[in-house]
């Protein structure tokens, strides 16, 4: 009998299959009899049979030899030493279950759903087990994670420390399949788990990044120091004493100075300032759910630091994503309530429509501030911060000269004025803004 040569490293696409994920692809199949499902299915079977070096083409005759190779295979994988998460996985849930706390079950947990995301044989061979309700997502990852049972259970719960950080929840409410019952904070995190090695905060990029430096100073608030000097005493004492369910609400029309002001206090106390994102790397908007996720991920990860989060557009949460969906906030009202009691960052919500949110909601933030469009005079000192060149008087006036006149609308004329025309004269850059200015008041109407 001619002896049959090794079999080549197992590949899938352009890359090796690696050896934690073939250990669990087999354990899906004997140990969680995805086995049959893979014998009566020729498309599963022609995707697999690639990866576990099966004859190529199946007969009926064949399944019981073929099922005794796969047998062999689980048997003797089992034997081989335990295999660490690949590539860039291993370091990154070292370093986040150092931040977070997670324990080694919480970690194995995450790293399965995370290379269920990545790995389209494991995805493929979990398929096989068919739809998952609670009682059977709990067994099969006890299965395949060698984990007890009442372990993966406590893991899960929604009381968890993997549902508080937002980082991993589960859905088992329509019986989907296992890699749709898995639900990850974003795709991106999964990405960005396995893509290459960073530090926690740099995985959470696509929801959670560090603010701007602020433009303007206290002096551009003078309209409302009597609240911004609350504000300032209150937060510095927060942060001093680590006060639990610290949250300031500020409303106001578009462009009034909102995030200027956040980056302002943060600034003020020599505090970080992180944005809960509402949209990611790729441009599409991050949904209310998503982004209360991250905002729970991002308290987890600074609660020992002396930090602030922006929570801008707060009327995704408290208002729904569309006309006709409600907002998590309305939806799961208790939990959202403990959340505005219990966070252990301090937290700046800013909207742009206060009426979108429950009164029952506004009265639990701890200083609500409605922020107006500064008067005339405030206005002309803005005019003269933002701008790159110290214009004319007349020009500061007519630029500052209705209350339709925002920060936010001169510091982006400032901004492309100065680009456009670089090395441009006070005048000639006074000019432009003048132009983009009005241009931008009539289209207002």
């Amino acid at each position: 009998m001619a002896r049959r040569r090794p079999r080549p490293p197992v590949i899938v696409g352009t890359g090796e299959v690696p050896q934690l994920v073939m250990r669990w692809v087999l354990r899906v199949l004997v140990d969680c009899g995805g086995l049959r499902g893979l014998l009566t299915n020729i498309g599963t079977y022609d995707d697999l049979a690639p990866v576990l070096g099966l004859p190529v083409e199946m007969t009926v005759t064949d399944r019981k030899s073929i099922s005794a190779r796969i047998r062999r295979l689980h048997a003797a994988e089992e034997k081989r030493p335990a295999p660490e998460a690949p590539g860039s996985l291993s370091g990154n849930l070292t370093r986040l279950a150092a931040a977070l706390s997670l324990s080694s079950d919480e970690q194995a947990i995450l790293a399965f759903a995370v290379l269920l995301q990545s790995e389209p044989v494991l995805a493929v061979a979990t398929d096989l087990l068919g739809d998952q309700g609670s009682r059977q997502l709990m067994h099969a990852l006890s299965r395949v994670l060698r984990i007890e049972e009442s372990k993966v259970q406590a893991a899960l719960a929604p009381k968890g420390l993997l549902a508080r950080t937002g980082l991993l929840r589960t859905d088992v409410s329509d019986h989907m399949l296992l890699r749709a019952t898995l639900d990850l904070l974003s795709p991106q995190f999964g990405e960005a788990l396995v893509g290459s090695e960073a530090e926690p905060l740099a995985l959470l990029r696509d929801t959670v990044h560090a603010s701007k430096p602020p433009g303007l100073g206290f002096g551009d608030y003078a309209h409302v120091s009597a609240d911004v000097d609350l504000m300032r005493a209150y937060l510095r004492e927060a942060l001093a004493t680590r006060r639990p369910g610290v949250n300031l609400l500020v409303h106001g029309a578009p462009g009034v100075g909102k995030t200027e002001l956040a980056r302002l206090l943060a600034a003020d106390q020599g505090s970080g300032l992180y944005e809960i994102a509402n949209g990611n790397e790729e441009g599409d908007a991050v949904l209310g759910e998503r982004r209360l996720r991250a905002h729970r991920a991002a308290q987890a990860l600074f609660s020992q630091s002396p930090t602030l989060l922006l929570f801008d557009e707060a009327e995704d949460v408290f208002a729904g994503d569309s006309m006709i969906s409600t907002g998590i906030a309305q939806r799961r009202k208790a939990w959202m309530n403990r959340m505005l009691e219990e966070n252990e960052v301090p937290t700046l919500w800013l909207t742009n429509d206060v009426q979108a949110i429950d009164p029952a909601f506004v009265r639990r933030f701890d200083i609500v501030l409605e922020l107006k469009a500064p008067p005339r005079r405030q206005r002309e000192a803005i005019v003269r911060a933002l701008s790159p060149v110290a214009l004319a008087e007349p020009l500061v006036a007519r630029l500052a000269g209705t209350a339709s006149v925002t920060p936010a609308l001169i510091s982006r004329a400032a901004n492309v004025a100065s680009a456009a025309l670089p090395g441009g004269t006070a005048t000639e850059i006074g000019t432009a803004m003048t132009r983009l200015v009005d241009a931008t008041l009539r289209a207002q109407g």
